[in-house]
């Protein structure tokens, strides 16, 4: 089974679980090339965090070509001699990274760590049960799932249909139940505004 992926930006203190390998690629491109250096990821199981300009799955996404207009030209040999200069240095730990209490990996399983301190992200959460609304508000979400501060209503199908809402702006997910606040997240109609509001907040 392919081990899933986490990023983590050290500015933002924002860090997203639970990704497979495209996802962190979909999220990457969304980034700037000056705020790249900001990022970092792993993998499960993984001891520690690292740079995402160095993990080979992810060079594509972090190494942006500038537009063939402005590119100075460069013969063959220069370019033999001379390293690629787009490509980031990480030969020293960034500032602070060491200090950052958030990058430091547990040595415990997966599962324990998935349930480690997570950053809040409030969205308005709603569902229709029993011909009753339910509105509460998301813990903490990612590509993949969700927590709520209040529990879902009881009788609640396993799977079901749900609303995520942030400025007048609405998400339709479908989502499977895993505990009394808990879902995972398995189709959405809007993919990549989820992701910006993950990336962007």
């Amino acid at each position: 089974m392919n081990r899933t992926w986490s990023l983590y930006n050290r500015v933002e203190k924002l860090r997203i679980d639970d990704l497979r390998l495209d996802q962190v690629r979909t999220i990457l491109l969304a980034v700037s090339s000056k705020k790249m250096n900001e990022w970092y990821a792993c993998q499960e199981g993984d001891p520690q965090w690292q740079a995402v300009g160095v993990i080979p799955e992810l060079i594509e996404e972090t190494i942006r070509p500038k537009p063939e207009s402005s590119a100075p030209k460069i013969s063959p040999q220069a370019k033999a001699s001379k390293p690629e200069e787009r490509r980031p240095l990480f030969e020293d730990a960034p500032t602070g990274l060491s200090m950052d209490p958030t990058l430091q990996m547990d040595a415990a399983p997966i599962k324990e760590r998935r349930s480690a301190r997570r950053y809040v992200r409030d969205l308005s959460f709603r569902l229709s049960h029993n011909g009753k609304t339910f509105q509460t508000e998301t813990v903490d979400i990612s590509m993949n799932g969700i927590s709520v501060k209040d529990d879902l209503p009881a009788g609640l199908s396993k799977n079901f249909r749900a609303e995520l809402q942030l400025n007048n702006m609405t998400i339709v997910v479908m989502c499977s139940k895993v505990s009394e606040k808990q879902m995972r997240i398995h189709e959405a109609d809007k993919w990549e505004l989820l992701r910006q509001w993950l990336v962007n907040w």
